[in-house]
């Protein structure tokens, strides 16, 4: 499915949007912004259901989906729960995996003493 750009008008970072949880993924959850029938991706850690319609924030469009991220006014899990950063740290898996490169080792100059 691809997104229609004309939908897209109005959306800038930081917009709150309101999204359906279509169904879980690994590191968060398939959604839908019903007012527009936008595809998107919620990361989070919190337990949502099938169904739940959530308050969330518009990030940017990445891989033909809306990025969106929480704005859980109660959340489900009890350890996130007043806690802006998650205690448990997100699995890494060869899907969410982010590759960085190493710096390079500084050559030495066969000019300097």
């Amino acid at each position: 499915m691809t997104l229609n750009p004309w939908k897209l008008t109005g959306y800038r970072p930081g917009l709150n949007v309101i999204c359906k949880i279509v169904k879980d993924e690994p590191g968060g959850y398939s959604v839908i912004i019903p007012k527009d029938s936008l595809p998107g991706f919620l990361p989070t850690l919190a337990k949502l259901r099938t169904g739940d319609e959530i308050s969330a924030q518009f990030v940017c469009v990445h891989n033909n989906r809306v990025l969106l991220s929480s704005r859980f006014s109660r959340p489900s899990d009890p350890e996130l729960q007043g806690s802006p950063v998650p205690k448990r740290p997100l699995p890494v898996t060869g899907e969410n995996a982010v590759a960085l490169p190493l710096p390079k080792p500084e050559e030495k100059n066969e000019n300097e003493s």
